[in-house]
């Protein structure tokens, strides 16, 4: 038996049962061959992993930008109102307003607004503090909304919010808005509006917008375009502290037919050029200019009155007023002059 190779076994003296070591041995990967199978199998393994948590992270990103769309990762995108309210006097402490006591915004109360996720609605639509509750030096509240859905309507959205003392509106998605009537009629603190970053091309009325606004004396409201506004009807009536008129300049009045009490009550305006107005569709003018009581200076220059029915009381109380130039206007439809 030395010396000689062992080829087959037979166990149990039965060769159909025999183990052939020879088959068995040629089915056996020899070690080289097993390393390289191991390392495929290892690197198969590992694109699946790799491309699980990729398919993961994707999945996320998405749910992410769904929760969050209105807000990129930087922030400078993020549709948001900024509110300066005045402070409320707590009846029993004799203080003002501290964090997490009750307060009024939108007609409704709210309680612990220090909280960064406390939710209200106005309008039918969620909003969501977005940082906690800040009280300035005078004991004014300074608070920052975030708007988690896009704006429908800004109608009456701040109507008679009377310690409101300013609002800037960043980024708002104002696609399907068509209407800014009574936002911030009769806000009696506000003194200052702002619109940031805002493309406002669809709006149809803005009656009333800003009427009884009597502290207010700064309006910014860049790309806020009127082109299609038919109702500017008692925009600025009782603005009675407006004092800046640079913003008229940004106001398209091309489609409006109603001017009706436009700048009623604006009495501390000492001058007002409106040469740049198109008033070829206006029907209606009655009270335009009326009580503006320091009006010294009116430039109507380009006014087409060709479609104006109604000029009653247009310029009523303006008993400052040195110079007006009418002779231009067309009065063939006018069947009220008063």
């Amino acid at each position: 038996m030395k010396g000689n190779t062992i080829s087959n076994i037979n166990i149990g003296g039965d060769s159909s049962y025999g183990i052939q070591l020879e088959e068995i041995k040629d089915k056996i990967p020899p070690p080289k061959s097993r390393k390289k199978l191991f390392i495929i199998i290892g690197i198969v393994v590992g694109v699946i992993v790799i491309t699980t948590i990729v398919l993961l992270a994707v999945l996320l990103t998405k749910e992410d930008k769904k929760n969050h769309k209105l807000t990129n990762n930087n922030g400078s995108n993020k549709q948001s109102i900024e509110l300066l309210i005045e402070g409320i006097q707590d009846s029993s402490q004799g203080r003002n307003l501290q964090e997490n006591q009750k307060v009024q915004i939108f007609g409704e109360t709210f309680e612990g607004l220090s909280s960064s996720n406390a939710n209200i609605y106005f309008n039918g639509q969620k909003i969501v503090f977005n940082k906690s509750l800040n009280i300035d030096t005078n004991g004014d509240i300074k608070l920052e909304i975030e708007l988690l859905d896009n704006i429908k309507t800004f109608k009456n959205m701040f109507k008679g919010c009377k310690g409101l003392k300013s609002v800037t509106l960043n980024n708002i998605n104002t696609a399907s808005v068509s209407d800014t009537s009574s936002m911030f009629e009769g806000c009696t603190g506000l003194k200052k509006v702002k619109f940031e970053k805002m493309n406002i091309s669809n709006i149809e009325n803005t009656a009333k917008m800003f009427q009884n606004c009597n502290n207010l004396d700064n309006i910014d409201i860049n790309n806020f375009y009127t082109d299609k506004v038919t109702n500017m009807s008692q925009m600025f009536e009782g603005c009675s502290s407006l004092k800046n008129t640079n913003f008229i300049s940004q106001l398209s009045t091309k489609s409006s037919k109603d001017m009706t009490e436009m700048f009623f009550g604006c009495s501390k305006l000492t001058s007002l050029d409106l040469s740049g107005f198109d008033t070829s569709n206006s029907k209606n003018m009655k009270g335009m200019f009326k009580n503006m009581a320091s009006l010294k200076n009116l430039n109507l220059n380009n006014f087409n009155t060709k479609n104006v029915a109604y000029m009653n009381e247009m310029f009523e109380n303006c008993t400052l007023l040195e110079y007006l130039d009418v002779s231009y206007f067309n009065t063939e439809n006018v069947v009220d002059m008063s």
